[in-house]
């Protein structure tokens, strides 16, 4: 019974702590899920209010009659070196004034181009100034922004930036004025910052969970691994959770449990730029390890309190059953000797410990032993005075009697035979 009860208990406790566990590891998973959401929220917060006002003023400057390159350089630049997470810029004029066509960032369409980059963010005065080529514009989000005159956010992907590859990702906003497009303005985020801020082994959860960003296309903004950059979830993984994972984003449903891993992905919008995705993926043997190990300490200190409740048992059950059972038979096979004349004298009584059965057994055969010690006693007397009166009885004296009782019934009528 204890044994069974201590199983049931066992179980369902552990099955308690998985449940507790389950939900907790939900609740962690999607808190590190939303925490690091809003970390890149605000990165890409600070670009967008910042890209915005950038097209607001250079919009403004350049539907003025006294619009020349140089201020707008230097708004950009000002615009620019003000921002803690850009690290390029671009601006591209569709029909620029004689001040911007006298310059050598002319393309080959008579449109102005240039780029900008900020040789040290934590400093002021670093921008420098770069002619484009042909292969950097068609990268930028300039395209997407003229055909549809709205703001957008690109696509993750590689820049050859000066004859360096870089990772990122772009805000572009329209340059318009009374209605006419302009041009396209746009800042730039070398999203390598963001892959080593989400690999820092201080956000781990669990032993190889892993957190990337996955962009409206579901394409990879970071990844611990390189070769994956800017590519689509499913093009390089095929396992199971990875199809989980895009059927949760088309259906909203954020919470992934595979058969190896579990994943929680934090939706977060751009302002009206698009959707972005925060994922954070951790395999469940790993999750579920320290489950295990309570549940194995939950079993061995229940093994334990067995062990020790069988010695208490066996030590109370010997004590108080098994050793006064012993004792009783000891002293029955010492009485049985008694009455079979094997011993001269009569056991010594065994006081009784207790009220219970045993006890009274104890009680019922003190109480015969005595009675058939007297009983033999008398017998013997009886006897021993019956072989007097007999030689009283062969001296001739024929008026002895005895007079001493026995107790064995035989006893008593032969004494009655003599006597008569």
């Amino acid at each position: 019974v204890v044994f069974v009860g201590l199983t049931a208990f066992t179980v369902l406790i552990g099955t308690s702590v998985a449940q507790v566990m389950k939900k907790e590891s939900d609740i962690t998973l999607t808190q590190a899920s939303h925490r690091y959401a809003e970390h890149v929220l605000t990165i890409f917060r600070e670009m967008d209010s910042l890209t915005k006002s950038t097209a607001n003023i250079i919009s403004l400057d350049l539907g003025s009659h006294h619009a020349n390159m140089q201020d707008t350089i230097d708004d950009l630049s000002t615009s620019f070196d003000s921002s803690s997470y850009a690290e390029y810029a671009y601006i591209y004029l569709l029909d620029p004034n004689d001040s911007f066509k006298n310059s050598d960032y002319i393309t080959k369409n008579n449109h102005f181009a240039l780029f900008l980059v900020d040789t040290n963010r934590n400093l002021k005065n670093g921008i420098e100034v770069y002619k484009t080529t042909e292969a950097f514009l068609a990268d930028t989000s300039i395209k997407d922004v003229i055909t549809t005159k709205k703001p957008t956010i690109g696509e993750p992907k590689h820049y050859n930036i000066n004859g360096k590859d870089v990772f990122a990702t772009d805000i572009a906003y329209p340059l318009i004025n009374n209605g006419k497009l302009l041009g396209v303005v746009g800042y730039m985020y070398n999203l390598n910052h963001m892959t080593t801020y989400l690999d820092s082994k201080e956000f781990s959860l669990f032993k190889g969970d892993v957190r990337y960003i996955l962009s409206a296309e579901s394409r990879l903004a970071t990844h611990h691994n390189p070769q994956y950059w800017g590519k689509k979830l499913g093009e390089f993984n095929t396992n199971p959770t990875t199809k989980l994972a895009l059927e949760a984003i088309q259906n909203k449903h954020y919470t992934i449990r595979g058969e190896e891993t579990k994943a929680i992905i934090t939706p977060f919008s751009i302002g009206e730029l698009g959707t972005w995705y925060m994922f954070v993926n951790a395999p469940l043997d790993e999750i579920q390890k320290p489950m295990r190990i309570l549940v194995y300490e939950i079993i061995g200190v229940s093994v334990v309190v067995l062990i020790i409740l069988l010695v208490c048992v066996y030590m109370i059950t010997n004590r108080l059953v098994t050793a006064r059972l012993g004792r009783l038979s000891g002293l029955l096979l010492a009485f049985f000797k008694y009455i079979n004349h094997e011993e001269k004298r009569a056991p010594n009584v065994i006081p009784p410990t207790s009220n219970d059965e045993i006890g009274t057994m104890a009680s019922a055969i003190n109480s015969n032993i005595l009675k058939t010690q007297q009983g033999l006693q008398r017998d013997a007397e009886a006897i021993s005075e019956a072989a007097n009166t007999a030689k009283s009885v062969e001296n001739g004296d024929l008026t002895v009697r005895i007079k001493q009782n026995p107790n064995n019934p035989q006893l008593i009528e032969l004494k009655n035979v003599l006597n008569n």
